[in-house]
């Protein structure tokens, strides 16, 4: 199955929708993050990301998974942007 992360960087140099990226995770037969959950990442200085809500879909054989908005006022978007790629994110 594969998990696919939506995350959301909110901040003062940044639009007021912030910037969205997503992260695919195959993870096989591992039991899948629940509402409530931390999951780890390096994307975050505190690599925890909090999970706020969960899609599962048997069909595509994907879990769709949103995290709580990150807070960043010290980061432009290009410097959010070049930090998401290096960690295997890509803006959505």
């Amino acid at each position: 199955m594969k998990l696919l992360l939506f995350l959301t960087f909110q901040g003062k140099a940044l639009s007021p929708t912030g910037l969205v990226f997503q992260k695919t995770i195959d993870i096989g037969s591992n039991s899948l993050p629940c509402i409530g959950d931390d999951l780890t990442d390096t994307i975050t200085k505190s690599g925890s990301l909090h999970v706020v809500a969960k899609n599962i879909n048997y069909d595509d054989d994907e879990c769709v998974v949103t995290l709580e908005s990150v807070e960043d006022d010290k980061h432009n978007e290009y410097q959010i942007c070049e930090m998401a790629k290096l960690h295997g994110w890509s803006k959505s």
